[in-house]
């Protein structure tokens, strides 16, 4: 069965084609911005791309309601694609759809790069099975399953595209894990969406042919309004429970983390005060002092190794002396080669050194009166440090703390729950800073972002102190949403259930609804019969329209009931393309208006209504006789092709305005065109300025050439005077080789001089008629009216007497107001 086409599905269709196209052409050219448009998103794969392309030409060719053939083809396409790609994620190996290289040459990698995702995998399948089974919507069951299939396709394309719009993570990705790439979202909305209404229509199609089928329709469109309400209240509920449960473990993670900092910054200052106290002891600064001098340089070695011991006894798990000239005192054991050792800023030189474990080793002079003796270097671990990481490593499969530096343009960072070594990480990722850099920038926060891993996170970020380490605590976005999107689930297969029981319900309720339907349309076409019978004998367009009223009982359209063959031939539509359509469905906006609010009138008022306009668009006839008189509650409108009488009058009008040799206007439309400039000179206040322009020697050409060769001239002279000047201007020949040129909207006289030397210019150029070239000059007068205040006589008449003052002063120029100047 051929359906008519739609322009709605061929748009969509285009569009879908566009997206795929885009993607395509990225991965074709190398440009990553087409492939990846959003920055921390997941790109389209190359097989994804193709199968929208593939699905947009489908909906093309279903719009423009021709060869249906592809359709079948196509359809199978994306479905064997997206079989393809599942039986890759079944068996674990590429079976020839991920087309890696061309993933890889962009930077996409992965474990999986080019492989389709699970969600895009279900939306092609089902979408191409909803496309492939087009051809066989005229069975009534056939019709509903692929609705449903294709209200599946586009829903799931619809939920992770609104989930990109409100920022809820777990819409992205639901029902899989595997987020869904923004634009293919988009087309899998588009393709989903415009294949139900490309159902509905071939629906509707089949019910002009059987009434009965007119519940199809009903059903369909009963399906998509049950999905739409059923999908939107699910997303909104459960993007307002993820606002809320966002909020509240934002909350959770900023105490979180602003504890710990201040925790770690206390940790680390306690352990500076600790060695403070112990290099600013006494007899501390006595006995570095004796170890300076020669005679008590061995007892006060002693004691200083003495006081080494008892320190690294006490909690220091390495104590060092270090005195200018003298070999080094120590006790305990120094990490020599840490795994990572970063500098921290304090009033003294203080390290946090990583090696199985973490310390901190902090060197602080020892002064007396006189100055600096010596350093003590003091190292102890720092277990607190490995117990707040164990603590935020403990949230979930995914909590972590991190803890990093600057280095560089990148960051040195301690280890990770993800990797338990010390690592140098960049700044950004994707052009985007990593929160831990914000943290360094001394900015405090909780994100929603990438880390280093590529990974969407949820992180608290801040500065640790004024210790130039900056503190990370982030979970996968992923894990925090997957109870809602659990609960999300559970939800969408109630509401799917409602909705089937929805439509069941309302089928029930059909078969009373169908019968009616049937016999009001048997009898509409028994009286379209007897309308038909009693107007076909008309030469003149009939039509017989019924008013469309709205809820308040206000007419709002008109509803065509009938139109005999000559109205087919007067508006070169079949009957069948209107028949039973408003005014609104068949008329543009504009026009349909212009004919609602005049019939509306006729049928408040009783008024007839006669009157001819202008035609456009597809109607055959350029002018059109209209009388509407009211019939019942609508109007009964007779129209008529009057194109040949108006074309008769409008011929002699030009006659009695028009010059006939140059088909300018004439001295009476010289006069109607100035008095109007002046009207719109004075409302607008502007200048109006008159030219008149004489061919100089003009009896000479036909005393020489003959009246032929003057004629000639002539019209190649007004035809360079309308070039010369704007489109709305007036160019009129008053009489022989007398022209007069109408200009407004002008600032001031100068600009009305700069045309007339531009014409003076033109008209120099040699005039070729035949085997002859002419010169030909022109003389003209400027009279020039400021705001419009003087009358038409009056600008003409000064306009002449400085036409005359230009031929006086030798022709070939151009007389203004202001003085005679020479071109």
């Amino acid at each position: 069965m051929k359906t008519r086409a739609d322009a709605t599905v061929a748009l969509a269709g285009a569009l879908a084609v566009s997206i795929g196209g885009l993607a395509t052409l990225g991965y074709a050219f190398g440009a990553v911005a087409l492939v990846q448009p959003f920055r921390g998103v997941t790109s389209m794969a190359l097989s994804v791309a193709l199968c929208i392309m593939a699905g947009g030409a489908a909906l093309i060719v279903e719009g423009s309601g021709a060869f249906r053939r592809p359709l079948l083809a196509l359809g199978a396409l994306m479905a064997a694609a997206s079989v393809i790609a599942a039986m890759e994620w079944l068996l674990g190996r590429n079976l020839g759809i991920d087309l890696p290289a061309f993933h890889r040459a962009l930077g996409i990698g992965g474990m999986t790069p080019g492989r389709p995702s699970p969600t895009c995998c279900v939306c092609l399948f089902l979408l191409g099975a909803a496309i492939g089974g087009l051809p066989f919507a005229a069975n009534r069951r056939i019709t509903f399953a692929l609705a449903a299939l294709a209200t599946i396709g586009g829903t799931l394309g619809a939920t992770s595209l609104a989930g990109y719009l409100l920022g809820v993570e777990f819409l992205i990705s639901w029902p899989s894990s595997t987020p869904l790439p923004p634009q293919a979202a988009l087309a899998f909305m588009l393709l989903g969406f415009s294949l139900w209404r490309a159902l509905l229509l071939r629906a509707r199609e089949q019910a002009h042919k059987d009434p009965i089928d007119e519940g199809r329709r009903i059903h369909l469109t009963a399906i998509w309004v049950l999905s739409l309400i059923a999908v939107s209240a699910g997303v909104a509920t459960f993007a307002l429970a993820q606002y809320e449960y966002q909020n509240v473990v934002h909350g959770n993670l900023e105490r979180s983390l602003r504890e710990r900092r201040a925790f770690l910054e206390y940790a680390i200052r306690e352990h500076v005060q600790q060695v403070s106290v112990a290099v600013n002891r006494p007899m501390l600064v006595h006995l570095v002092t004796a170890a300076r001098s020669a005679r008590e340089v061995a007892n006060a070695r002693d004691a200083l190794r003495m006081s080494a011991d008892a320190l690294t006894k006490n909690g220091f798990s390495g104590w060092r002396y270090e005195i200018d000239g003298y070999a080094p005192i120590s006790s305990g054991t120094f990490i020599r080669n840490p795994a990572l050792a970063v500098p921290l800023v304090g009033p003294y030189p203080t390290e946090l050194i990583f090696d199985d474990g973490y310390f901190l080793r902090t060197r602080m002079p020892i002064r007396n009166e006189t100055g600096t003796v010596g350093f003590a270097v003091a190292e102890d671990p720092f277990p607190e440090l490995a117990r707040l990481q164990l603590q935020a490593d403990s949230w979930g499969d995914t909590g972590t703390m991190a803890l990093c530096a600057a280095e560089g343009d990148g960051l040195q960072c301690f280890p990770l729950r993800s990797n338990p070594h010390p690592s140098h990480i960049p700044r950004q990722v994707n052009g985007r800073p990593l929160p831990v850099s914000h943290a360094l920038d001394f900015e405090t926060g909780v994100v929603e972002s990438l880390d280093y891993l590529n990974h969407r996170v949820m992180a608290a970020y801040g500065p640790v102190g004024f210790t130039g380490l900056g503190m990370v605590i982030k979970i996968d976005a992923a894990e925090l949403n997957q109870p809602l999107g659990e609960r999300f689930g559970y939800a969408m297969l109630l509401l799917f259930a409602l909705v089937v029981a929805g439509v069941f319900l309302m089928r029930r309720q059909l078969a009373p609804l169908t019968d009616a339907l049937k016999k009001s349309r048997e009898e509409a076409a028994r009286v379209a019969q007897q309308f038909k019978a009693a107007a076909e004998s008309s030469l003149d367009a009939y039509f017989i329209m019924s008013a469309v009223r709205d809820s308040r009982n206000a007419v709002v359209d008109f509803r065509i009931d009938y139109k005999n063959a000559s109205g087919e031939v007067l508006t070169g539509r079949a009957t069948e393309e209107v028949l039973g359509k408003k005014l609104s469905e068949i008329l543009p906006a504009e026009h349909a208006q212009f004919f609602i609010e005049r019939y509306r009138r006729i049928v408040a008022t009783g008024e007839s209504l006669s009157e001819e306009f202008r035609t456009s668009g597809n109607v055959a006839a350029t002018w059109v006789a209209h009388q509407a008189v009211k019939l019942g509650d609508g109007v009964s409108v007779t129209a008529r092709d009057v194109t040949e009488r108006k074309v008769i009058e409008a011929q002699l009008r030009s006659r009695a305005e028009n010059d006939v040799l140059t088909g300018l206007p004439n001295r009476t439309l010289f006069f109607e065109r100035l008095e109007q400039a002046l009207t719109k000179a004075r409302k607008r206040r502007s200048g109006v300025a008159v030219l008149f322009v004489d061919v100089d020697h003009f009896k000479q050409v036909n005393d020489t050439h003959g009246h032929a060769a003057g004629d000639a001239v002539l019209v190649e002279f007004a035809d360079r005077l309308r070039k010369s000047v704007r489109a709305p201007d007036t160019v009129a020949r008053l009489s022989g080789d007398e022209f007069a040129i109408v200009i407004g909207e002008l600032n001031d006289i100068g600009q009305v001089e700069h045309v007339a030397a531009h014409i003076v210019d033109t008209l120099a150029a040699p005039f070729e008629l035949e085997d002859k070239r002419l010169s030909i000059s022109a003389s003209i007068g400027i009279s020039y009216s400021a705001q419009g205040r003087e009358s038409a006589q009056s600008l003409v008449g000064r306009a002449d007497r400085k036409l005359y003052q230009a031929k006086a002063a030798g022709r070939g120029r151009f007389s203004s107001a202001t003085e005679a100047n020479i071109a």
